[in-house]
């Protein structure tokens, strides 16, 4: 088994284009895979030719990137309207979530995250800009 830990970005323009950055910058000692990036318009990320350069994968949805990969961690940094069902998913795939904020649009998509959360035992955190940062 290994200790490397799979990263999976979902959502690489707007503020993923800040997660884009810290896993492609990441130091190599650290044990961390990115495993691959989820966008049906991935142009707007603005290092785009790193990610291609560097061969990592690159799906449309979730969903396809699920039928072949795994990941421990799915970080969401989609547009909102996808928060629920994209950290759904995950969860029922065996990922532990960082969702950007705000985590959903309704009391029940909350309480369908929670349900699914509880169901996996998996971690769900969301992210505030600035909360995970060295400062």
């Amino acid at each position: 088994m290994s200790d490397e830990l799979s990263i999976a970005l979902v959502g690489i323009g707007g503020y993923g284009n800040n997660f884009v950055t810290a896993l492609l910058d990441a130091p190599a000692q650290q044990k961390v895979r990115f495993a691959g990036t989820v966008d049906p318009s991935p142009a707007s990320c603005r290092r785009l030719a790193d990610l291609k350069s560097r061969n990592i994968a690159h799906f449309s949805s979730l969903e396809a990137f699920y039928e072949k990969h795994r990941a421990d961690l799915v970080i969401i940094s989609s547009p909102l309207q996808y928060h629920a069902d994209q950290t759904c998913l995950a969860l029922g795939r065996g990922s532990h979530v960082l969702c950007e904020k705000p985590l959903c649009v309704s009391i029940e998509q909350a309480r369908q995250i929670r349900d699914a959360r509880d169901r996996t035992g998996k971690i769900v955190g969301i992210g505030y800009q600035w909360s995970f940062a060295d400062a």
